[in-house]
């Protein structure tokens, strides 16, 4: 007996479970499907299926034990998934909810990739019961990840509860309070767990509860200090501030609360707390720093009332999302601190928020669609997340959702969405998801005239010139072309004297210079351009020709860093260009020779990314070593280490940050990371993901705009496509 489950016309599913279950009474089995990484043994992504009538009979319609039911359901919501590490375990949970004599058995499943054309089969090779109990059944499956990726999903965690407050501070994640199952009934709790996102796996300590249970509470950090605001069972509005140093609450404030609830949020380091109450909406004010409150008689109130309502923040003013049922649109209000005043923005219809972050002064809301709401939207039980963006007062729906129901929470983490759900409030201990949403920040501009791969670039006045490389005979070039980021166009320049690749470049006085590279051998020449006159000019040959090295300009000085050389071996020299005597001098040695590496100049010093060097055995190993060098001192200092390793990368910084974007990776070739390198802390994080997977490319600055160019893509092919990226 065949059932398929298939509701679309003139459609093929691109991933479907096959299974032959049996069951005397069919309404007994309860069949899940769900994802986790290779790190997990059991679901962190659910995806839940209820498909048997409610009857007593097996799948024949007759009461005979062995009647089997070949099932195929559609897993493509979960294929579409865009994910960064979308290879992992992908399970089935079958379960028979009464132990009666009866049981479930199953003898086959297996996943069949329409896509690919394959079919991967699971362990299960002959007949399996179960009566009263569930089985789950892995297979490890593996997809290539997704360009743009938006979703990253983490080893399940064993903390965090329905209605938590989640904070981050010094890389530190904290889940505070919430609501689960202890003894007959629901109930908040006051425990507080830390998490340790710097170790892998995260490990979870214990910390002081806070000092009563606090409903719905949220969580804030304000100057190095956790601040939890919520209600008391006493009904009153508290803020309790936590010292992670001490490990230790104060109540700062307790204030009486005649009824409705509270949501919170942060603006101007002051805590704004929203109360619906009768028919008038209230908005109190909190200062840590002065430790005062602001009510009512101080604060505008707001003459709306909302059944469903949440906070937010950008641009130092608060943000409400509220509305009364599926069946109403959502109202935006914007309050001004600075002029007190409450401003009406852009309605969304029929939509649930039910949380919502601030990142880079725009607001991630998360909704939730089930029920009556999918009347009103012809949207199903999925999570959607939308990006309002407050300064032109506009909403835009994020086309990746994620197939998770029932409430979740959001918080953030290195400028990381981060989503946690899951929740199972009967069974604390039970996985929860733990999923880094990265919001996408590239947009793609006009595509580059000449594709080329192995160039140069650098910016002189505002445009990015791109200089040399290897064209799509697989030549050397000595053309060259800029990009003017203003008006989006290309416009040719003057080619160089001599073709080659693998060469590099800087801006120096005005003028833009050429050194190195490769063309039949290894290249020590040196040329300028002259933009006034778009005219090339030989310089003093450097003293070792090299390629895949780096140079940069700190100082009114030139400086050639590694690279490879005749004999093709890397060399660890290190040389310095004065243009006002047009001579070359060696100057302290790198510690690490490399080549195929990136380099970024911050505060007067030179930073060397990644690459290629020597580690053992192996001569070209990807080089995690970050290292920076001091023109005043003349010295090299290690710095940490770049969390991916991998060569043939871009970089460039902004505002004291390194951003190292795109390269070639172990194990994954090409990859689109963008890795951001906080000079000030000495501590990188992943910040977003390209469009274009590419290696061999350049990136360059623009009025606080990164642009990635060229190079080859995981096709192998010449990659035209210029993307912009705003950090």
């Amino acid at each position: 007996m065949l059932f398929w489950f298939n509701v679309k016309e003139s459609y093929t599913p691109m991933l479907t479970a096959e299974l032959e279950v049996s069951h005397k009474c069919r309404n007994q089995l309860r069949i899940s499907f769900g994802y986790s990484t290779t790190d997990d043994t059991t679901i962190s992504l659910p995806y839940w299926y209820e498909i048997f009538p409610n009857d007593y009979l097996a799948f024949d319609g007759t009461t005979d034990e062995d009647k089997y039911a070949s099932l195929v359901i559609d897993l493509t919501n979960l294929y579409t998934l865009k994910m960064d590490n979308p290879d992992g375990n992908w399970y089935l949970r079958i379960e028979d909810s009464i132990a009666d004599g009866i049981p479930g058995k199953i003898k086959s499943f297996k996943l069949v990739d329409k896509t690919r054309g394959i079919q991967i089969p699971s362990s299960i090779t002959s007949v399996t019961s179960f009566d009263g109990s569930k089985i789950e059944v892995p297979i490890y499956y593996f997809r290539e990840a997704t360009t743009n990726a938006s979703w990253s999903i983490l080893k399940s965690q064993p903390y965090g509860r329905q209605d938590a407050a989640y904070a981050y501070l010094d890389g530190v994640f904290y889940a505070i309070g919430g609501v689960e199952k202890r003894g007959p009934g629901m109930t908040n709790v006051s425990s507080v767990e830390a998490c340790d996102t710097g170790t892998n796996p995260w490990t979870w300590t214990q910390k002081a509860d806070t000092l009563t249970t606090i409903y719905s509470p949220k969580a804030h950090v304000i100057n190095n200090k956790i601040y939890v605001v919520g209600e008391s069972p006493s009904w009153t509005i508290v803020v309790d501030e936590y010292t992670p140093a001490t490990n230790s609450w104060v109540r700062k404030i307790q204030v009486p609360l005649t009824n409705g609830d509270i949501k919170s949020a942060v603006a101007n380091n002051k805590i704004y707390i929203f109360h619906n109450q009768d028919d008038t909406s209230k908005l109190y004010e909190y200062d840590p720093s002065t430790n005062t409150f602001r009510d009512e008689s101080q604060i505008a109130t707001l003459s709306e009332v909302y059944s469903e309502y949440t906070l937010s923040t950008a641009y130092g003013n608060i943000y409400l999302f509220g509305s009364n049922g599926p069946s109403t649109q959502t109202s935006v209000w914007e309050y001004n601190p600075n002029g007190n005043i409450w401003i009406r923005k852009s309605d969304l219809p029929y939509s649930y928020i039910y949380d919502a972050v601030s990142l880079n002064n725009k607001i991630y809301t998360l909704e939730y669609y089930l029920g009556s709401e999918v009347y009103y939207t012809d949207k199903y039980d999925v999570s959607y997340i939308k990006e309002y963006n407050p300064l032109d007062n506009t909403w835009t729906e994020k086309p990746d959702i994620l197939p998770v129901s029932g409430r979740c929470s959001l918080a953030l983490i290195d400028n990381k969405i981060l989503l946690i759900g899951n929740y199972v409030p009967t069974n604390p201990t039970s996985p929860k998801l733990y999923a880094f949403y990265l919001p996408g920040k590239w947009t793609e501009k006009s595509n580059m005239p000449l594709p080329k791969a192995y160039h140069t670039s650098t910016v002189l006045n505002n445009k990015i010139y791109v200089i040399g490389g290897i064209d799509d005979d697989l030549l050397p070039t000595n053309t060259v072309q800029y990009f003017n980021p203003s008006n989006n166009s290309w416009t040719p320049a003057t080619n160089m004297l001599t073709a080659r690749y693998n060469a590099s470049s800087a801006t120096l006085s005005g003028a833009i210079y050429v050194a190195g590279g490769f063309n039949s051998g290894y290249l020590k020449s040196v040329e300028a351009y002259n933009p006034s006159t778009g005219n090339w000019q030989s310089k003093a040959n450097m003293n070792i020709a090299r390629s895949s090295f780096g140079l940069a300009s700190v100082n009114g000085k030139l400086y050639a860093i590694s690279g490879k050389t005749t004999g093709n071996v890397r060399t660890n020299t290190v040389e310095e260009y004065d243009p006002s005597s047009n001579q070359w001098r060696f100057v302290a040695n790198i510690p690490t020779p490399r080549s195929n590496f990136a380099t970024a100049v911050v505060n007067g010093e030179i930073y060397v990314i990644g690459g290629l060097y020597t580690y053992g055995t192996d001569s070209n190993a990807k080089c995690p070593i970050i290292e920076k060098y001091n023109p005043i001192t003349n010295t090299w200092t290690r710095v940490a280490d770049i969390p991916t390793a991998r060569s043939n990368l871009a970089a460039v910084a902004i505002n004291g940050k390194i951003y190292a974007m795109g390269g070639l990776q172990d194990f994954v070739g090409v990859t689109y990371i963008t890795e951001e390198y906080d000079v000030a802390s000495n501590k990188w994080k992943k910040v977003a993901y390209s469009g274009t997977e590419r290696e061999g490319h350049t990136a360059s600055v623009v009025i606080n705009k990164i642009y990635t160019i060229g190079g080859w893509n995981r096709s192998s092919s010449l990659e035209e496509v210029v993307e912009e990226f705003v950090p």
